[in-house]
């Protein structure tokens, strides 16, 4: 009897303790899978913090890029005339690099490579031959020319609105003309010293060898300015 009351008791005791292990477990599995998902949460927000983080710094990089984008307008002797966007940081160099480079003709060296580079800014580059015959008025070579100095460069050098100014004239500028060789443009200079300024276009025929034939080729290219 006592025997049997014995075996009772351990299976009892037996099963209590095996009651006990399976609810911890439970409780460990529970824990354990809240404790994932709770890790997995982190993750999440933090993955979402660095996308954010992420948007704000390109958003960013791309204004401060824009703000940087300047536009110049590159004409005269080089390859390709345009207009190109560069770097706030840029300078000549890179803006004909733009337009492809010199044409042979270009005046290598006139232009300062070097200069910053402004916002709306026009850069010229002049042939040799203007360089030559002073043809390039001086604010007109980085920017826009003043229109008062130009014509004022204009005029002392001979040259006016496009038109040869034959009281002022150089031999160099007369023999742009058409049918105005070495000679004749002489004849022009030494028919100044000694008469004085012509006083029309028409009186450039009487200088000898310059007749009506001559005179219809030039006449639409000079012009008389004291």
């Amino acid at each position: 009897m006592i025997i049997k009351k014995c075996i009772h008791i351990l299976c009892m005791l037996s099963l209590l303790l095996m009651a006990g292990c399976t609810d911890g477990s439970d409780i460990n599995v529970v824990n354990s899978e809240s404790t994932s998902e709770t890790s997995e949460s982190t993750c999440n927000t933090s993955e979402s913090t660095c996308n954010t983080s992420e948007s704000t710094c390109n958003t960013s990089e791309s204004e401060e890029n824009y703000n940087n984008d300047i536009y110049v307008y590159v004409c005269g002797a080089v390859a390709k005339e345009g207009v190109y966007k560069l770097s706030a940081d840029d300078r000549v160099c890179d803006a004909l690099d733009k337009a492809g480079g010199l044409n042979e003709d270009a005046a290598a060296g006139y232009i300062n490579l070097a200069e910053k580079l402004s916002d709306g800014e026009r850069i010229y580059f002049p042939t040799q031959a203007e360089v030559d015959e002073n043809l390039v008025p001086e604010m007109e070579v980085n920017g826009t020319a003043d229109p008062a100095s130009e014509g004022k460069a204009s005029e002392e050098s001979g040259q006016s609105d496009g038109l040869v100014n034959i009281n002022t004239a150089t031999r160099e500028q007369l023999m742009t003309l058409p049918g105005i060789g070495e000679a004749k443009a002489d004849m022009i200079i030494s028919y100044r010293d000694e008469h004085g300024c012509f006083n029309s276009i028409e009186d450039i025929m009487n200088i000898s060898g310059i007749k009506t034939g001559v005179y219809n080729k030039i006449k639409d290219h000079i012009t008389v300015q004291r």
